[in-house]
Protein backbone atom coordinates (compact mmCIF):
# COMPACT_ATOMS: atom_id res chain seq x y z
CA UNK A 1 0.00 0.00 0.00
CA UNK A 2 0.89 3.49 -1.01
CA UNK A 3 0.91 5.88 2.15
CA UNK A 4 -0.02 9.23 0.23
CA UNK A 5 -0.44 11.11 3.98
CA UNK A 6 2.98 13.14 3.12
CA UNK A 7 1.37 14.35 0.10
CA UNK A 8 -1.77 16.13 2.28
CA UNK A 9 1.39 18.33 4.19
CA UNK A 10 3.40 18.69 1.23
CA UNK A 11 3.11 22.74 0.86
CA UNK A 12 3.00 22.21 -3.18
CA UNK A 13 -0.64 20.71 -2.45
CA UNK A 14 -2.16 21.49 0.84
CA UNK A 15 -4.46 23.78 1.09
CA UNK A 16 -5.46 25.29 4.88
CA UNK A 17 -8.58 24.64 6.34
CA UNK A 18 -10.14 25.64 9.36
CA UNK A 19 -12.43 23.55 11.46
CA UNK A 20 -13.90 26.34 14.99
CA UNK A 21 -10.39 28.16 15.03
CA UNK A 22 -8.47 25.00 14.67
CA UNK A 23 -6.38 25.16 10.97
CA UNK A 24 -5.40 21.86 9.77
CA UNK A 25 -4.02 21.00 6.32
CA UNK A 26 -6.17 19.02 3.44
CA UNK A 27 -5.93 18.32 -0.20
CA UNK A 28 -9.10 19.92 -1.63
CA UNK A 29 -10.71 19.09 -4.73
CA UNK A 30 -14.37 19.52 -6.70
CA UNK A 31 -16.80 16.06 -6.67
CA UNK A 32 -16.46 13.97 -9.28
CA UNK A 33 -19.56 13.84 -11.44
CA UNK A 34 -19.66 9.77 -9.89
CA UNK A 35 -19.44 11.58 -6.30
CA UNK A 36 -22.32 14.24 -7.21
CA UNK A 37 -24.41 11.02 -7.23
CA UNK A 38 -23.75 10.15 -3.90
CA UNK A 39 -25.38 13.37 -2.67
CA UNK A 40 -28.81 14.30 -1.92
CA UNK A 41 -30.93 15.44 -4.57
CA UNK A 42 -31.61 18.50 -2.73
CA UNK A 43 -27.78 19.23 -2.30
CA UNK A 44 -26.54 18.54 -5.33
CA UNK A 45 -27.51 22.36 -6.54
CA UNK A 46 -24.70 23.41 -4.09
CA UNK A 47 -21.05 24.47 -3.86
CA UNK A 48 -19.45 20.83 -2.81
CA UNK A 49 -16.14 19.80 -2.50
CA UNK A 50 -13.83 16.48 -1.77
CA UNK A 51 -11.74 16.81 1.11
CA UNK A 52 -8.75 14.32 1.98
CA UNK A 53 -7.30 15.44 5.22
CA UNK A 54 -5.48 13.14 8.09
CA UNK A 55 -7.15 15.65 10.42
CA UNK A 56 -10.34 14.03 12.30
CA UNK A 57 -13.53 15.62 11.26
CA UNK A 58 -17.14 14.20 12.07
CA UNK A 59 -19.88 14.23 10.22
CA UNK A 60 -21.79 17.85 10.30
CA UNK A 61 -18.76 19.45 11.14
CA UNK A 62 -18.73 22.97 9.47
CA UNK A 63 -15.61 24.12 7.97
CA UNK A 64 -14.15 26.96 6.46
CA UNK A 65 -12.29 26.79 2.92
CA UNK A 66 -11.62 30.23 0.87
CA UNK A 67 -13.87 32.43 3.51
CA UNK A 68 -17.17 29.92 2.35
CA UNK A 69 -18.39 27.77 4.99
CA UNK A 70 -19.04 23.81 3.76
CA UNK A 71 -20.86 20.83 6.02
CA UNK A 72 -19.46 17.65 6.14
CA UNK A 73 -22.30 14.98 4.97
CA UNK A 74 -20.00 11.86 3.85
CA UNK A 75 -17.11 10.42 5.13
CA UNK A 76 -14.87 7.61 3.39
CA UNK A 77 -12.06 5.87 6.17
CA UNK A 78 -8.59 5.65 4.08
CA UNK A 79 -6.15 4.98 7.32
CA UNK A 80 -4.52 2.27 5.02
CA UNK A 81 -3.67 5.29 3.33
CA UNK A 82 -2.76 7.91 5.48
CA UNK A 83 -5.98 9.70 5.21
CA UNK A 84 -9.44 9.91 5.15
CA UNK A 85 -11.89 11.64 2.35
CA UNK A 86 -14.82 14.00 3.50
CA UNK A 87 -17.52 15.68 1.79
CA UNK A 88 -18.38 18.87 2.09
CA UNK A 89 -21.22 20.51 0.84
CA UNK A 90 -21.53 24.78 1.01
CA UNK A 91 -23.59 26.07 4.30
CA UNK A 92 -24.95 29.85 4.84
CA UNK A 93 -26.09 28.32 8.31
CA UNK A 94 -29.90 28.14 7.31
CA UNK A 95 -30.32 25.19 7.12
CA UNK A 96 -31.45 22.96 9.94
CA UNK A 97 -32.61 19.14 10.45
CA UNK A 98 -35.66 20.88 12.29
CA UNK A 99 -36.70 23.95 11.21
CA UNK A 100 -39.06 23.54 13.95
CA UNK A 101 -42.12 25.42 11.66
CA UNK A 102 -45.44 24.29 11.12
CA UNK A 103 -46.28 23.19 14.44
CA UNK A 104 -49.43 20.95 15.64
CA UNK A 105 -52.38 22.24 17.71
Amino acid sequence: MININELIHDPDFKQILVRENEKFDAIVQYLSDDEMQRLPEGERYKDHIRIDTDFGLNLQDVIVWHGIKYRIIYMQDWSDYGYKNYTGVRFDGLESDDSEGFKLT
